[in-house]
């Protein structure tokens, strides 16, 4: 997890090997008083559904990427306002934004920043059995895909269903704009109030279980 200000703006970057869930998130809440509460967070060192748990410097609380809130401590059902974010390789990114600022490697600690050593892992459809857990089945576990919530709803979208110039998938709350690339999906344009996170179906699902399932006939299921 990265706490960085981009533009003025406190932002959460946060990606989850386990489960391919990659989000970016407003780290300033609003408070009971009618103020704002900007926190940091690290990661907690635990797993929910192969899911990373982090927590907040502030009251050591736990919060859920993919369920997208707090799950203890005082800000318990509190959500982070989430951005669109784009997943690309770097090469994309260094030929959109040739000046683009870049995350500095010298971190302290001694990882291999410059490759995935996740990758046979996200490469295999198997799930080790100590990530193991129940699920739905309706895909298998490492569908990726988009995963789209909102007040009454969720929804998943298959990375498979959406077409190379990008898909429009209407919601109670408004149009979702997806788009895909090599790296994985993006979102274009989220309405306000919901969150978008890429992930893998199994982790979604759980989560957010009786999620729709995105099919270009329009049937879901």
């Amino acid at each position: 997890a990265v706490n960085d200000v981009v533009g003025g703006e406190p932002i959460l970057v946060t990606w989850c090997p386990l489960c391919d869930s990659a989000a970016v998130m407003k780290r300033t809440i609003a408070t009971d008083d009618g103020k704002t509460q900007t926190l940091e967070f690290g990661i907690a060192g635990f797993l929910l559904y192969s899911n990373m748990v982090l927590y907040d410097k502030t009251t050591n609380g736990l919060w859920s990427q993919i369920f997208m809130k707090a799950i203890t401590g005082p800000l318990a059902g509190t959500h982070l306002e989430h951005l669109p974010v784009r997943v690309e390789p770097f090469a994309a990114f260094k030929a959109r934004h040739p000046r683009g600022e870049v995350l500095s490697r010298e971190t302290g600690y001694d990882a291999p920043y410059d490759r995935n050593v996740y990758e046979p892992y996200l490469n295999s459809p198997d799930v080790p059995p100590q990530f193991a857990f129940e699920f739905d089945q309706r895909l298998p576990a490492k569908t990726r895909g988009a995963g789209v919530v909102g007040e009454g709803f969720a929804l998943f979208v298959p990375e498979s269903a959406i077409p190379e110039d990008g898909l429009t998938v209407q919601t109670p709350a408004g149009p979702v704009k997806i788009r895909r690339n090599d790296a994985g999906v993006f979102f274009e344009e989220v309405p306000q109030g919901v969150s978008a996170i890429q992930a893998f179906y199994h982790s979604f699902s759980a989560f957010h279980k009786g999620c729709t399932i995105y099919s270009p006939d329009g049937a879901g299921r």
